[in-house]
């Protein structure tokens, strides 16, 4: 009798995460294709099923996606004061499989940042009673310890500091770091060239099975992407836009299309995707292809040419750094 009730409960686990695993494809495929249906049927799904995870996480992001699409200060709060609510939710209840499945993670600290940013902004437009609200509601994320060990305020706090400013400076490298846009004709060492290419081959096989063309590799915007890479992690920040770090300040010097096009003339710029933290091509591949933006880069019908660099640099936020730039 006791193995015949091990077995029923291990029948009733693997049907449980059957279905649960059910609930995250259908719902991260309406992510990628109907967002506003993704947000309805994870809802119903909160309604039916509370403990189950990725409608929570799905939620989240659809809110955070709602963020950058708010053209007043105050919609932003409101899509963001959802997004983390529900954050905090999955945070909670999701598994640790799912968790990895999403790189919750990584979107913990995009979450963060965001969070971050808008605050700065609610201060500097006297808006002080939202971004508290901001700040009370995105610490109660009990993933977010380093928030409990040094207050978000304390980030934000600038109205007594002026800003310090400085002048975009030429193109110049010293003590191993570039400064102004490149030239492009910067040679910058892969960290695992071998990886470049599988991640050219998990693209392509995918694109192939959605009936688009596979992505031939260029090496100008390879080494367009490397340079990136390398770039971000020696100045310490993570962007599309080329910034230097002068005085501890960040300074933008130029566009992205711009500084791609310093490397890469022959047809038009059209994408570019950053990603950071991992060597693995697979982690790195499922950030991309989970983010709504990214993944329209990666399968883009327009796209034909693409070049990916990889930069490990120690002692960086990050470690190791990805970017891929396409073309048509």
């Amino acid at each position: 009798m006791r193995i015949i009730g091990v077995t029923i409960v291990f029948l009733v686990v693997a049907i449980s995460a059957n279905a649960n695993e059910r609930i995250y494809k259908k719902l991260n495929k309406l992510y990628l294709s109907n967002p506003t249906l993704c947000l309805e049927k994870s809802k119903k799904y909160m309604d039916k099923k509370p403990s189950e995870g990725a409608s929570y996480f799905f939620a989240s992001s659809i809110y955070f996606d709602k963020v950058d699409q708010s053209h007043t200060l105050r919609g932003k709060y409101l899509q963001l004061r959802r997004a983390i609510n529900y954050a905090r939710k999955f945070d909670k209840i999701g598994t640790i499989e799912l968790k990895e499945k999403v790189l919750w993670t990584d979107k913990l600290e995009e979450i963060q940042d965001k969070t971050t940013r808008l605050i700065t902004a609610l201060d500097k437009n006297h808006q002080e009673d939202l971004s508290q609200e901001l700040i009370a509601n995105i610490r109660k994320i009990e993933s977010l310890e380093e928030l409990k060990a040094t207050p978000i305020i304390q980030e934000v706090e600038i109205t007594s500091t002026p800003t310090i400013t400085a002048s975009k400076p030429e193109f110049v490298k010293l003590e191993n770091q570039f400064y102004g846009m490149p030239t492009g004709m910067e040679i910058v060492a892969s960290a695992n060239p071998e990886n470049e290419r599988k991640m050219l081959d998990r693209i392509n096989k995918e694109r192939v099975s959605k009936g688009l063309p596979p992505l031939t590799w260029n090496e100008d915007l390879a080494k367009a992407s490397r340079y990136h890479a390398y770039d971000l992690g020696t100045q310490a920040y993570f962007d599309h836009k080329s910034c230097d770090r002068i005085n501890d300040e960040l300074v933008e010097v130029g566009a992205t299309f711009d500084r791609i096009r310093k490397f890469y003339t022959a047809t038009h710029v059209n994408s570019e995707n950053i990603a950071a933290g991992h060597e693995s091509v697979d982690m790195t591949y499922i950030q991309w292809y989970n983010s709504k933006s990214h993944h329209q880069n990666l399968f883009n019908p327009d796209s034909r040419y693409v070049g990916i660099g990889i930069c490990y640099i120690p002692n960086s936020p990050y470690g190791y750094y990805w970017v891929m730039s396409t073309a048509e």
